[in-house]
């Protein structure tokens, strides 16, 4: 094959370009008043002639096309070799004129600096920005400037990354910060720095991508689709959406076996859902045998899979590899003794309990169940502002903060060209601390009070409320205890304190998940099981 990569004099390399060959070739033959169309083909035979596996030098395509227009006719060499001399004084006589601090200025063009500039402002791979200021000098030479200004290069390289199909910026001398912050290109070279400092160049062979992208998303978001009011309590830590760097996707897809589907193609249909969500749960039930669980060990230690089953066996082999597994409460009870001490010696096992509800389809008949998106409210703060005996107003409070984040949500859901009545889950942050400030008289009353009020948001955003198998909050709790001021992060979940709730307290919950450990602690709560209808 014809070489593909051509070396430049100062060692960078890139594609071969045979139009711009035959450009060149074109003004020497019309300098020798010959015919034009002969550029073309001397320049395919020229790419052709160079049957190597490494770069070309472009001295030697040079040497090679004075060669092929010296055999063409009388003074083509010559006119090449004229106008590579010329375009060369050219360049060096040009000069750039601007202002600093209102005084006007000038400086020689440095075409390097010109490509450095566009790797740290507009984010460009390196060996792109090199071509794109390249093409800026061959505009200036082939005018043949003398004196431009600092408005003309900034246009004419704009003009050239739209050319080559890269997102064009202002023309702005006084480019917005943030937005250039966001002009993220493929080549990954340059990441967003911290906030107040310039960019920050990738380390050798970092691939800054996935970051930047969660940055435009987000970014995007709060911008142009949040409101000023919804982004207000975002930021300051009234609730979080964990999945705001990669909106565009479903929150989680939780996934059964079919009946009559085989064990491989289930795992298939797994790996095939990866890519299309944030996360993807999988249930296995107990009443499925399994045949190969060591098959898809690489496939289940992703972080973007969550595992639960009720199949005993599975569910120590799972957790015996350092995986970390959900088992449904009623199912963890119904294995032997020694079963339950060898999964809670794994340390990789939390159980599961949420109330059953009349008519509510199976996930397992379902074969899949999709979660559209989730928010996380900071339930601790506003209890602390509420102050004991608040609950009244705790409760308005969150009320608000609720219906700024389901509409929040329905606005992304929107964009991203989901249907309403999308499910989605609001978790609480903070409950226990939020119930130790405000003392409710009923503990009962009060976590019925804040079920019903998120599904209220919910409906009201025309959002379909799901409590059971939430996502992982991805360090909301953290973010959220940031936001107010404090160094430690928040509990993220349906949960008081570490121990297993008693009483009727138990069977209000709408969700509830704590270590298989806590389980040995204490007998009673099984007894309490075994009185509520569950799942």
């Amino acid at each position: 094959m014809p070489a593909k990569r051509v070396r430049k004099r100062d060692g960078r390399e890139e594609g071969f370009d045979p139009l711009r060959l035959a450009d060149s070739l074109r003004l020497a033959l019309e300098a020798a008043e010959l015919h034009y169309d002969l550029a073309e083909p001397l320049a395919d035979a020229i790419h052709a002639s160079f049957e190597v596996d490494r770069p070309v030098d472009s001295v030697a395509i040079a040497e090679a096309a004075e060669a092929a227009l010296g055999q063409c006719g009388a003074g083509a060499a010559e006119a090449y070799r004229g106008a590579r001399r010329i375009a060369q004084s050219r360049a060096v006589r040009l000069r750039v004129h601007s202002e600093k601090n209102g005084s006007p200025k000038f400086s020689v063009f440095d075409r390097e600096r010109l490509a450095l500039s566009l790797v740290r402002e507009r984010y460009l791979e390196r060996n792109t920005a090199a071509r794109v200021a390249r093409q800026v000098q061959h505009r200036l030479v082939d005018g043949d400037h003398h004196h431009v200004t600092s408005v003309l290069i900034r246009a004419l390289a704009d003009n050239e990354c739209r050319a080559l199909g890269l997102r064009g910026s202002s023309m702005r001398v006084e480019d917005n910060a943030a937005h250039r912050e966001l002009m993220t290109w493929l080549g990954g070279d340059v990441a967003p720095g911290p906030e107040g400092e310039g960019p920050v160049l990738g380390g050798e062979g970092a691939d800054l991508r996935p970051l930047l992208g969660e940055r435009v998303l987000s970014s995007f978001a709060l911008g142009e689709i949040l409101t000023e009011e919804q982004g207000l309590s975002l930021e300051s830590g009234g609730f979080d959406l964990p999945g705001l760097g990669d909106w565009t996707r479903p929150a989680r897809i939780r996934l059964f076996p079919l009946a009559g589907e085989a064990e491989e193609d289930f795992w298939g249909r797994v790996e095939n859902r990866l890519p299309q969500c944030r996360e993807v749960q999988v249930h296995w039930p107990g009443s499925r045998e399994v045949a190969n669980p060591e098959a898809v060990a690489h496939l289940l230690k992703r972080d973007a899979i969550r595992l639960s089953t009720s199949h005993s066996e599975l569910a120590l082999a799972w957790a015996s590899e350092g995986i970390w597994v959900r088992v449904p409460a009623r199912s963890f009870l119904q294995f032997d003794k020694k079963l339950r001490e060898d999964l809670v010696a794994t340390q990789r096992v939390l159980l599961t309990w949420k109330p059953s509800r009349p008519g509510s389809a199976s996930g397992e008949t379902l074969g899949e169940e999709v979660l559209a998106s989730f928010a996380v409210l900071n339930f601790s703060d506003l209890a602390r502002r509420a102050g004991p005996g608040g609950e009244a107003s705790f409760m308005e409070e969150c009320a608000a903060v609720a219906e700024l984040a389901c509409r929040s949500i329905a606005a992304l859901l929107r964009r991203s060209g989901h249907r309403s009545s999308s499910r989605v889950t609001l978790l609480p942050a903070g409950l226990g601390e939020a119930a130790g400030v405000l003392a409710p008289a009923s503990m009962v009353r009060f976590l019925l009070g804040l079920g019903q009020l998120m599904n209220q948001s919910c409906f009201a955003a025309e959002l379909k409320p799901v409590f059971d198998s939430p996502p992982h909050p991805r360090g909301a709790g953290r973010r959220l205890a940031q936001a107010v001021g404090r160094d430690d992060a928040l509990s993220v979940g349906w949960h008081l304190a570490d121990e297993i709730p008693l009483g009727d307290v138990f069977a209000t919950f709408p969700w509830v998940e704590f270590p298989a450990s806590v389980s040995l602690e204490s007998a009673a709560w099984a007894a309490r099981l075994n009185t509520t209808t569950a799942v």
